[in-house]
């Protein structure tokens, strides 16, 4: 045993997560600077937004569809192979978007199939990722450990429009798609070398075992057999919901509260701070023992916080509202990560996460679609009307006064359905009430975790 970082444990082992977490984290950072890069250049060419939305729509579209089948994949195959596929898959899209822009024909739908490609290739690696955590890090050190991972995507944030700015004039866009090309490179070559142990056969992976739908339908009936898993996957889902369309408002919102692009590029640049902290307290802190103890009230701090965005107006206040609503976030995914790693066993967690990630991250692009309208044709055009005086005292009559409404709505029925959340025994005493897997490598002489009949494939 030895100490890697603070995680107690086999230090190859330690060693073998902190190398993945950084390799992947670059690996962000460049697609997100690809992502960047491309949104100038269209926006430069038609002065069109769309086509950016579009594109993030076809990246997540094979995660919400198939999602859940992708997982199978993962569990049935070594893990380190499947993140390898998955970046090496990613880099293929990325490749191909590279191509058309050098051959000086790039077209639009040339854009959303490389999103298409990406997007295949990321839903069969991130359940893999995730359930690889469980094989590498301690059951104790988890929660620290999905920290660590969550701090790539606000580290990325602050990185990639600083690096995307910076070189996009001096590379163009063909340059910045070359080296999200060369961070996929490293992750590959650095995976290649690490070893990612599989997980021993366990009862419940054995009775799901048969052809890929058995497999599939195997990890659903899991799930559906522990109502405190499915009590947790709802309430994420409806805190996802209430969050992601919301906070899709801060640049208009802050534009019309400020007038002023400078101070809305210091207020998000907060707001992106908010993230970065929470995960670097997690990464300290480690949380509670009891998980649900840290889930809930975390949850209840974003939620007072998204009531408070919605009253104030004052670019100070604005700016301590974001950061205390982004700050308990990277704290509960790492939560729920754990949670998960914890309670299904190591080899049906390909599927598993799969299925999560597909059930909680649909609500996303459902809250986009929902809250734009709402917001333009609804909400905004009643500040003008006679029964806007009931809510007036509290967000205003002026221009964005509709916005600030749904802020305040999606705060105040977050911490609402947190607290009908804490009244649910099945989700309160979740940590008790479920077993904890251990996670133990197979070993060589032992049988394949889900083994496969020659006619039982399809």
């Amino acid at each position: 045993p030895g100490d890697v970082a603070g995680f107690q444990g086999p230090v190859s082992s330690a060693r073998t997560f902190l190398a993945l977490t950084l390799t992947q984290a670059l690996s962000l950072i460049g697609s997100r600077m690809t992502g960047l890069a491309i949104g100038f250049w269209i926006y430069a060419q038609t002065g069109n937004v769309t086509p950016i939305l579009l594109t993030a729509f076809f990246l997540e579209l094979p995660g919400i569809l198939v999602g859940g089948l992708a997982g199978v994949l993962a569990d049935r195959w070594d893990r380190r192979h499947a993140i390898i596929l998955g970046d090496a898959g990613e880099a293929a899209g990325t490749l191909l978007l590279l191509l058309s822009f050098l051959s000086g024909g790039f077209q639009l739908w040339h854009l959303y199939t490389a999103a298409l490609i990406k997007g295949i290739f990321m839903a069969i690696q991130q359940p893999a990722a995730s359930a690889a955590i469980t094989m590498l890090v301690p059951d104790a050190q988890r929660n620290r450990a999905n920290a660590i991972k969550e701090l790539a995507f606000p580290l990325a944030g602050v990185l990639a429009p600083v690096l995307a700015g910076l070189l996009y004039p001096l590379i163009d866009v063909t340059g910045i798609i070359l080296l999200d090309i060369a961070t996929f490179g490293q992750a590959v070559l650095v995976v290649l070398l690490l070893h990612i142990p599989h997980p021993r056969p366990t009862q419940e992976g054995w009775s799901a075992r048969g052809g890929f739908w058995s497999e599939f339908l195997g990890s659903l009936r899991f799930l559906r057999s522990r109502p405190s898993l499915l009590w947790l996957m709802g309430y994420i889902a409806l805190t996802n919901f209430l969050l992601n369309g919301p906070l899709e408002l801060t640049l208009p919102y802050l534009s019309v509260l400020t007038g002023k692009e400078s101070t809305v590029g210091v207020i998000m640049g907060v707001m992106s701070a908010g993230a970065l902290a929470g995960a670097l307290t997690m990464a300290v802190w480690g949380g509670t023992r009891r998980r649900m103890l840290t889930l809930l009230p975390a949850m209840l701090l974003a939620g007072g916080m998204m009531v408070l965005y919605g009253l104030v107006r004052a670019p100070v206040l604005l700016s301590l509202a974001l950061f205390g609503v982004l700050f308990p976030l990277p704290m509960t995914n790492a939560v729920v990560a754990s949670t998960f790693q914890s309670k299904t066993p190591p080899d049906m967690q390909g599927r598993i996460f799969a299925v999560v990630y597909q059930i909680i991250f649909i609500t996303a692009p459902v809250s986009f679609l929902i809250t734009g309208p709402l917001v333009d044709n609804a909400i905004e055009p009643m500040v003008a009307s006679r029964g806007w005086a009931y809510v007036e005292p509290l967000v205003g009559a002026q221009p964005g006064s509709g916005m600030a409404l749904v802020l305040l709505a999606a705060g105040l029925l977050i911490v609402a359905g947190t607290l009908a959340a804490a009244a649910v025994p099945a989700l309160r005493r979740l940590d008790e009430l479920l077993p904890d897997y251990p996670a133990v490598e197979k070993t060589p002489d032992e049988p394949a975790a889900i083994p496969i009949d020659a006619g039982s494939a399809g």
